[in-house]
């Protein structure tokens, strides 16, 4: 028992040195860092960002950021599948989408640039962030009958779509085109464009105190962040330039879309942050 007591105790001990010797690298008093400039790059669910920061005194660091991000996927063959899938089942009669090619397009964007004002409590690299930032994340889905390919019948009507001709074979009445009724779809998803943010971090910087001379490389640093933008609830639109589908039809459309998805928004207000940089000060 007292040899693992003597081993337990020199692990504790090893560890706490460990500790106090990271905390000394990054202490972040005037005698220790004698470079107030910084800019890095960092990576998280808050996408690419760049910052800059500026050492006012041993507490106080403010700093301004951007990131961005943007995701397209073009005429995707699953959503493709899906919509056919969605529209077989929802047939109420005889008929059949044998196969569909509808052009699309799912953007996803994440943008904002801000400041914060970082507060060291105990002088070192841990700090508290506070600030605002301008946030432009959003992100859409439309879909259009230019282009569209589709090859079924519903009831006794044959349809037949390649191209910008979208017909109808009915019999003896003909081919009947509804290319220019059919016209595009939209459904946009946006936040509040200004947006508060809280979190902690900690900042490492690698400059030794007794250092006059400090290469490149020891002027490299590292940062975590761990908090939260306040996104508010997403504004959801739909909007479509159709012959056949009425424009009241679409608000009211609208506000029963709002209504209904106030209870599943309420989770999506708060965006998290958890973001790894590197940073290099001078």
């Amino acid at each position: 028992m007292e040899i693992k007591k003597i081993l337990l105790g020199a692990g504790v001990s090893a560890l706490t040195s460990f500790a106090v010797s990271s905390v000394a690298l990054a202490d972040y008093s005037s005698d220790s860092v004698k470079q107030h400039y910084s800019i890095g790059v960092n990576v998280g669910t808050s996408t690419i960002g760049i910052d800059a920061a500026y050492k006012i005194n041993n507490y106080l660091e403010p700093k301004i950021f951007g990131n961005y991000f943007q995701w397209t996927v073009s005429n995707n063959e699953s959503i493709n599948n899906l919509i056919m899938d969605v529209a077989n089942g929802a047939l109420p009669f005889d008929g059949n989408i044998d196969s569909l090619s509808i052009p699309s397009e799912l953007k996803v964007v994440y943008e904002n640039v801000g400041a914060t004002i970082d507060f060291h409590p105990f002088r070192n690299g841990f700090y508290l962030s506070a600030g605002v930032a301008y946030n432009n994340t959003h992100a859409s889905f439309g879909l259009t009958s230019k282009g569209l390919k589709v090859a079924g019948h519903i009831g006794g009507v044959k349809i037949n779509a390649n191209g910008d001709n979208v017909n109808l074979e009915m019999g003896g009445l003909g081919n009947i085109n509804l290319h220019n009724d059919l016209g595009n779809a939209k459904v946009e998803i946006k936040w509040n464009p200004v947006v508060p943010y809280f979190g902690i971090g900690f900042r490492g910087n690698f400059a030794e105190a007794n250092l006059q001379d400090p290469t490149f490389l020891e002027n490299l640093g590292f940062t975590f962040d761990m908090g939260s933008y306040y996104y508010g609830n997403p504004t959801i639109k739909l909007s479509a330039n159709s012959g056949i589908i009425d424009k009241e039809k679409i608000a009211k459309l609208n506000d029963e879309i709002q209504d209904k998805v106030k209870d599943y928004t309420k989770y999506a207000s708060f965006w998290p942050v958890f973001r790894i940089g590197l940073t290099y000060r001078f």
